[in-house]
C-alpha cells in the first residue's frame, strides 16, 4: 500500500531525561546569513505490499539493542513482510520513513513504543533510547524583522524550536506601512539541523492615508475681498494625503512567474490627474455644525458631493512658507504648487523607470507607482450678507498641491487588485470651517 497509516502513539515508558533539546541558551552573536538553506524534513511512506498476494503479518528487525539519539539509521532496522503465498520480504526502515509525529521520539532517551499500519497489517515499535555524547543538538537563531539576532537556542532531535528572548512586538507603524507580526519564516517543529528564523510581519501600506490640522481640523491660510466689499473667498488648508498615486503601471496578478513593470501604459498624463482627484475626493467629508447652520447660508454639503478641483492657485493668496501642526504629530509646510503642472514636470524623469517582483513573494496583485504626498486646499466663496451672516459663493474649488520632494517610486500590492485607502482616516468640510474662514477675511 502506497499510504503509510498512523494508527496510534503509545505513552513514553520509563523517560529518564532528554538529550539535546534543554533549550540552553548561546553567547554566539550570531549575524544574519542570507544565504542560508532551509531543508524540509522528507518523510517518505514504506510500501511493503507485494502484487497478486496480501500480507499476513509484520514484523521489526534490529531494535533489540538501544539506539543512541539522533543515531537511528545506523542501527540497520527493516521491516519483514510475511506474505499469504508463504513468501517473505525484508524493507529497509530509515528516519525518512517514520511520521514525523513520532520521530522526536528518536531523540529523547527511554523506552518508546507506537504502532505502525502498513497495508491494513499493523506493526509494534518497542525501542530504547541512550545517551549520545557526540550529539549536541541543533543551534536555532532567532532575529527579528530588521535582522537583528534576538535569541539562540539549542533544540534536541526533531524537537520544536520555541522562542525565548524578548517579545517581539505584534504592531509596528512608520509614516509609510503597517507592520503586524505572523510568524516565523520557517517551522519551528521537527527540527533536524540547525536553524535561523527570521520573523515575518505582514507589511500594509498607509496608502491615501489623510491627516487633519490638530484641533480645528483646518486652517485659514489667506482672503481676498472684492474692491465693493460684499464678496471675498478664503484659501482654506484642510490637510495632507499621503501616498497618492500621481502615475502607476498595469495592474498584475502573480501567478507562478516574476511580474516586470514599467510605465509603458502611460499616454497621457490627463486621465493620471483626474485619477488623483478622485481619489483625494473619496476622503473629504462634510461635517455640519448646528451652531453655525443659522449664521452660513447656502448648500455647504455640495462643496463636497459635488467637488471641483482646480489646476493651479490664485496668484493673489500670499501663504508660502506658512507651517501648520497635523493631528499625525508631522509639520505641514505649505507651498503653492500647482497641481497640475507640478506633478506633470515631476513625474517626466521616472516614465523609462522599471521593477520586478518576484514570484516568491505573496500572492495578490501589484503595480508600480509613482506616489506624492499632496496638501488639500479649499478655495472658498461668500458673500456678506451683514455683519456675521455670510453666503455661501458658487465659486468653490478644491486644489491639490504636491508636497516638496515627495515622490517616490514604489511598487503596491493589493489582495483583490483595488488599491483604495487601507486605514480610516479623512479630511473635513465642515460649516463651522467655512464660518469662520468667511469671518476670517477682511471685509472692508
Amino acid at each position: 500500500m502506497k499510504n503509510m497509516k498512523l494508527l496510534m502513539l503509545l505513552p513514553s515508558l520509563l523517560m529518564t531525561g532528554l538529550v539535546g533539546c534543554n533549550n540552553k541558551k548561546s553567547n554566539n552573536d550570531r549575524p544574519y546569513q542570507e544565504d542560508f538553506t532551509y531543508e524540509t524534513p522528507l518523510y517518505i511512506p514504506l510500501d511493503v505490499t507485494k502484487e497478486g498476494t496480501t500480507i499476513d503479518r509484520l514484523e521489526v528487525l534490529g531494535l533489540y539493542r538501544p539506539i543512541k539519539v539522533a543515531e537511528f539509521d545506523d542501527n540497520d532496522v527493516q521491516i519483514r513482510a510475511w506474505y499469504k503465498d508463504g513468501t517473505s520480504h525484508n524493507f529497509d526502515f530509515d528516519v525518512v520513513n517514520v511520521p514525523l509525529e513520532f520521530r522526536h521520539l528518536l531523540g529523547e532517551v527511554g523506552n518508546h513504543e507506537f504502532d505502525i499500519a502498513f497495508g491494513g497489517e499493523k506493526v509494534n515499535f518497542n525501542f530504547t533510547i541512550e545517551e549520545n555524547p557526540d550529539f549536541k543538538g541543533y543551534t536555532c537563531y532567532f532575529y527579528d524583522k530588521d535582522k537583528k539576532l534576538m535569541d539562540t537556542e539549542v533544540v534536541g532531535y526533531y524537537q520544536e524550536a520555541i522562542y525565548k528572548g524578548q517579545e517581539l512586538p505584534e504592531i509596528i507603524d512608520d509614516n509609510d506601512y503597517q507592520y503586524t507580526l505572523i510568524g516565523w519564516d520557517h517551522s519551528t517543529q521537527y527540527i533536524n539541523q540547525d536553524m535561523q528564523f527570521l520573523a515575518i510581519y505582514d507589511k500594509l501600506e498607509k496608502r491615501l492615508r489623510a491627516a487633519k490640522p490638530y484641533s480645528m481640523g483646518y486652517h485659514t491660510c489667506a482672503g481676498l475681498v472684492t474692491s465693493d466689499g460684499n464678496s471675498g473667498k478664503a484659501l482654506i488648508y484642510i490637510g495632507r494625503v499621503y501616498r497618492v498615486a500621481t502615475l502607476y503601471s498595469e495592474i498584475k496578478e502573480l501567478n507562478g512567474e516574476d511580474l516586470k513593470f514599467d510605465f509603458s501604459n502611460y499616454v497621457d498624463f490627463g486621465p493620471f490627474y483626474n485619477d488623483v482627484n478622485d481619489s483625494v475626493a473619496s476622503l473629504i467629508k462634510f461635517q455640519s455644525d448646528f451652531d453655525y447652520n443659522s449664521k452660513l447660508y447656502g448648500n455647504a454639503a455640495e462643496i463636497v458631493s459635488s467637488p471641483r478641483f482646480a489646476m493651479s492657485f490664485d496668484s493673489r493668496y500670499s501663504f508660502n512658507g506658512m507651517k501648520v501642526y497635523l493631528e499625525d504629530g508631522n509639520t505641514a509646510e505649505l507651498h503653492n504648487n500647482d497641481p497640475y503642472d507640478y506633478s506633470y514636470n515631476r513625474i517626466n524623469g521616472y516614465l523609462f523607470n522599471e521593477r520586478t517582483v518576484s514570484k516568491s513573494e505573496k500572492a495578490g496583485y501589484y503595480r508600480m507607482a509613482l506616489l506624492n504626498d499632496y496638501d488639500v486646499y479649499l478655495s472658498a466663496s461668500f458673500n456678506r450678507l451683514e455683519k456675521g451672516i455670510y453666503e455661501i459663493g458658487a465659486y468653490n474649488e478644491f486644489l491639490i498641491s504636491p508636497v516638496n520632494y515627495s515622490l517616490n517610486l514604489v511598487i503596491q500590492h493589493s489582495y483583490d487588485g483595488i488599491f483604495m485607502n487601507n486605514f480610516d482616516s479623512e479630511l473635513v468640510v465642515s460649516t463651522r470651517g467655512l464660518y469662520n474662514a468667511a469671518n476670517a477675511i477682511y471685509w472692508k
